[in-house]
Parts: structure tokens; sequence; C-alpha cells
């Protein structure tokens, strides 16, 4: 069966939402740890990059709010549930490309601005 060299994982802003779709951040993060350790019993050596959510309008999600899934990802990252260094963070939140209000289409979705900062993280 086929078993990919990277992963990664986009996760957090639907999460984040104000309507309905709300995950707890602690339970966001369990979440988040059990798709890595499943990727990793897939391929051991597997590369994932975790993007951090991103900023969004106000009236979909606060930011506030929002930041706290990203301060999940971060902490994944430092508890050493990989040591050998197969997971890294893509910075969307903060970053060089991290995105802002111009980088999307409507008041959450990426336009075309926002993907390339997308790609570009992941390049990096």
């Amino acid at each position: 069966s086929y078993k990919p060299d990277l992963c990664v994982l986009f996760l957090g802003n639907n999460d984040a939402t104000k309507k309905g779709q709300n995950v707890p951040p602690e339970e966001f993060k369990e979440n988040v740890v059990k798709i890595i350790n499943y990727l990793h019993q897939v391929n051991s050596d597997m590369d994932v990059i975790l993007l951090t959510p991103t900023r969004a309008d106000e009236s979909v999600r606060r930011n506030d709010t929002t930041k706290l899934y990203v301060d999940e990802i971060w902490s994944i990252l430092s508890s050493n549930l990989d040591n050998s260094g197969h997971i890294a963070v893509g910075d969307l939140w903060s970053g060089e490309n991290s995105i802002t209000l111009s980088d999307l289409c409507d008041s959450c979705h990426l336009n075309i601005k926002g993907n390339r900062k997308v790609a570009m993280e992941i390049k990096e």
C-alpha cells in the first residue's frame, strides 16, 4: 500500500467557528495528536506539517478564540510527541506568510493571494 512521505494538516479554522462546529481547544489538540499518530503508523518516517489556523472576519469566528487553537498547534510541536523531527509548524497566524483579511475571498476562505501564502509556508 502507498506510504506518503509528507502530509500537510491545515486544521482548526472550522473548529473555532461561532456556529455549531466548535470543538474545545483541548479536544482539538487530542484529535490532531491522534491523526499524527495514525500517520506515523502508516509511515514512521513521514514528515507532517501542521499549518496554524488563520485569522478571519470577526463575524465568522473570534480571533482571540482562534488563537487558542493556534497555541494548541504550537504545543503539539513542543510536547515531545515526535523526537525524530518529523513534525513542523507552518505559521499562518503570525509568521512571514500570515493570513490577513486581504487574503480572504469572503470572511473566512482563502483567495489566490492567501493560497499563495500557504504554498510559500509549506515550501519553507
